[in-house]
């Protein structure tokens, strides 16, 4: 997958959960590119059940000022506009609108859950579902997810549109799909997800 000064947009729905022995401080990876600047998307764990969600472009962390709480499904998107501005949401409630950052040319792997295709470190742990990379543009949460009575859900895929570019992909990580190369386990425990009609 292709990082570098073209727009593009992750979304996700996460549950992280608690991790016994892990103290504030404690970064678990939600996706990475797998180069030589350790590109990621990551959680930091706040040590009160509740995760900051971070960037780190390989250099330096930029805080997209949005938290996550364990054990409560939230979607998270993060778009990058081509030109330097990265904007984070959860949930549709933008956190980072207008963080600047520097992202290098990357032709990597992607990986989900994991810093390393080499390494058990910092593995995420907790359930992830409706996986979207989109190349090309910079979407907003309405894409992916729509108010339900005060309670933001996941929409169906067959009314979400979007032209996935050369790289993109979407994973539902449905135990129901057939012919479908990935597993539906992040890091253990069983499957769930919200629901999708």
């Amino acid at each position: 997958t292709v990082l570098g000064d073209t727009p593009w947009t992750i979304s996700m729905w996460i549950k992280p959960t608690a991790e016994p022995g892990k103290s504030a401080g404690y970064e678990s990876t939600l996706l990475k590119w797998e180069n030589a600047s350790t590109t990621n998307l990551k959680l930091n764990y706040n040590g009160d059940n509740t995760w900051a969600v971070q960037f780190w472009n390989g250099s330096e962390n930029t805080s997209m000022a949005v938290n996550v709480t364990g054990n409560v499904w939230s979607n998270i998107v993060v778009s990058y506009d081509g030109s330097g501005k990265i904007s984070c949401w959860r949930d549709n409630n933008v956190g980072a609108s207008s963080a600047l950052i520097t992202l290098p040319t990357v032709n990597a792997p992607l990986m989900l859950g994991g810093y390393s295709s080499n390494s058990v470190s910092n593995q995420y742990s907790g359930y992830m579902a409706e996986v979207y990379f989109v190349e090309g543009t910079a979407l907003t949460p309405a894409t992916f997810g729509q108010d339900a009575n005060g309670v933001w859900t996941p929409k169906a895929p067959a009314d979400i549109s979007v032209t996935y570019g050369t790289n993109g992909f979407y994973l539902p990580f449905n135990p129901e799909a057939v012919g479908v190369n990935y597993s539906v386990k992040v890091t253990g425990g069983n499957f769930d997800m919200p629901t999708v009609d």
